[in-house]
């Protein structure tokens, strides 16, 4: 199931560490959090895709009376850990579902997730981000982040180019054991200069 492919990427101590070392992205939120206390004072809070619970954490910090990390993969296990060894299990409440799944008793005050991805969509999260604000959050409640800009700007890379096309070439063999696999160069070709390098 590729549910279970795609979470299993993020159940692992490596791919957090990652993340969190990208020390521009952790200091932004836990700015954005902890100067904006306002919002998370006494009130209820929910994580979509909280991972290890780092933002959980800054939520509970900026005085959130109750948080929802809602993480779908086996890291849940590792956040719930963090939040028992920080002292804040009584506040952070580890919830091991997709939020798509996530039934609650309240609707909460305050939604935070890092959504973001590459290029906005390319993780797909910024879908559960939308179904959390739809499903789980109270009217006028707050969203961080509630707003992206996204920036494109077409380039030509000859390297890249030849790189794509050098393992497009593969098809173009005439004689691979008997097979000419030529008919489907164009599709390769194709395929190869159509998806999105990312690195």
């Amino acid at each position: 199931d590729k549910d279970k492919v795609y979470f299993n990427d993020y159940s692992t101590l490596v791919q957090q560490q990652g993340m969190l070392q990208d020390s521009v992205r952790t200091s932004l939120y836990q700015f954005a959090i902890l100067e904006n206390r306002v919002d998370f004072k006494d009130k209820t809070v929910l994580d979509v895709g909280a991972g290890t619970g780092i933002l959980s954490f800054f939520a509970a910090n900026a005085g959130a009376k109750k948080v929802y990390a809602v993480e779908a993969s086996m890291m849940a296990l590792k956040a719930e850990k963090l939040a028992k060894g920080n002292g804040l299990g009584g506040i952070v409440d580890v919830v091991n579902q997709r939020v798509e799944d996530v039934e609650l008793d309240e609707r909460v005050d305050v939604l935070i997730s890092e959504p973001l991805g590459i290029a906005l969509v390319n993780e797909r999260m910024i879908e559960s981000y939308l179904v959390a604000r739809d499903k789980l959050l109270k009217p006028g409640g707050k969203m961080f982040p509630d707003q992206a800009t996204l920036f494109a700007a077409p380039f030509t890379d000859d390297a890249l180019y030849n790189e794509q096309y050098q393992k497009a070439a593969f098809w173009t063999q005439g004689n691979f054991y008997g097979v000419d696999l030529a008919p489907l160069k164009e599709d390769a070709l194709e395929f190869y200069c159509s998806q999105p390098i990312v690195g």
